[in-house]
């Protein structure tokens, strides 16, 4: 049996799809958080650097 490109998902399934955004969310707000705490001890150069790595 062929399948078609409408029922696959290059994820596996919705719900992995599902874990893999709140996982991405939670990063990005951790991310916030370790900014936060080390944006007043170290330059805004190495900040900004560090996040777009």
């Amino acid at each position: 049996m062929a399948h078609s490109a409408a029922n696959h998902h290059p994820c596996g399934s919705p719900a992995t799809a599902t874990l893999w955004m709140v996982a991405s969310a939670l990063s990005f707000s951790l991310m916030g958080v370790c900014v936060k705490q080390v944006g007043g001890r170290l330059p805004v150069a190495e900040v900004v650097l560090a996040r777009a790595w």
